[in-house]
């Protein structure tokens, strides 16, 4: 077995670097070290470590609605329809196990409960806030998490606590932070793990994975007030509602394993090439976009730097 070191950089705050859908994946061929002198650095869009890994293969992992800017990173993996040689990946890297387990093995259940709402922040569109006022017209949305909170404190920071939160509720909204074509991160998986059905508004294509009979895509409604009538028909009318619990998650012409393979398939691929052939970005004075980027970088650099520092020293001031 090939041995292979590597690290995670710019990744939210309780990553588990040693425990998450790559590591996992890649012990299964390799034998993974994690290293601070790594030969791959897979990137997140939180932070500008990666400046500090220049001469490792990079390869960014896309969460958000933004296109990879390959004069930085080797690789990458996101949600864009796009080809740059054999450099990137279409995929959703947000598709992880765990979750997808979840929502196709969901119990056919009425819950008590009426309607769930989790999420740390209404940044971009205003949809969330709008279904959440919407529907509160209607019956109590309790929100769990930061963004309008009103059940006296937010849940756990894990993604099982909002599970377990999410799974007492007959349904779930669940809004992307922005509507584009093929731009799908968690929310609607996360809504089918947890047992309910999801009430989804964002990508426009998003039939094209999901079974379009087996959630509410808010896009189908011409206002907020059709919405919520439907929302209604289906609290009230237990068989109708029990209907859409019953139908499969995904749509059938999408195959989550194909998916996942085409992933292991872009990996290997990148691991398996001589470090000359596999390393695209050589940040040196050499490279004709050094002189360019190298201020911007190092500014960035220290402006996260300093944001760290705020906030432990505000930690330490709050004792």
């Amino acid at each position: 077995m090939r041995k292979i070191t590597i690290d995670f950089v710019d990744f939210w705050s309780g990553f588990n670097k040693e425990n998450n859908f790559i590591y996992n994946m890649l012990k299964k061929k390799y034998d993974v070290k994690i290293s601070k002198n790594p030969e791959y650095v897979f990137c997140s869009l939180f932070g500008k470590e990666h400046i500090k890994y220049n001469k490792a293969i990079k390869i960014l992992l896309i969460g958000e609605n933004i296109a990879p800017d390959f004069n930085l990173y080797d690789y990458a993996i996101g949600f864009y329809d796009i080809k740059f040689d054999d450099r990137y990946l279409k995929y959703n890297i947000l598709f992880e196990e765990e979750m997808i387990e979840l929502a196709l093995s969901r119990e056919a259940k009425i819950k008590e409960k009426f309607c769930a709402f989790v999420y740390s922040n209404g940044n971009l569109s205003s949809k969330r806030r709008e279904i959440f006022e919407k529907l509160n017209e209607y019956k109590k949305v309790d929100s769990g998490g930061r963004y309008l909170n009103n059940i006296g404190g937010n849940i756990g920071k894990t993604k099982q606590d909002k599970i377990d939160f999410q799974k007492e509720y007959k349904f779930v909204i669940a809004c992307e932070n922005q509507s584009f074509k093929e731009y799908n991160t968690e929310k609607l998986l996360e809504a089918f793990a947890s047992g309910g059905i999801p009430i989804y508004w964002g990508d426009p294509e998003i039939n094209k994975i999901y079974n379009q009979k087996a959630f509410i895509n808010c896009s189908d409604f011409k206002n907020m007030d059709e919405l919520k009538e439907k929302i209604i028909e289906l609290d009230n009318d237990d068989k109708k509602y029990m209907e859409y619990l019953k139908e499969p998650v995904f749509n059938k012409e999408f195959e989550y394993r194909r998916e996942r393979k085409k992933f292991e398939d872009f990996l290997n691929y990148i691991i398996s090439r001589d470090y000359t052939e596999a390393k695209k970005v050589k940040m040196s004075k050499e490279y004709y976009t050094y002189n360019f980027y190298r201020p911007y970088l190092r500014l960035d650099y220290i402006r996260g730097k300093i944001i760290k520092l705020k906030g432990k020293i505000k930690k330490i001031l709050k004792r």
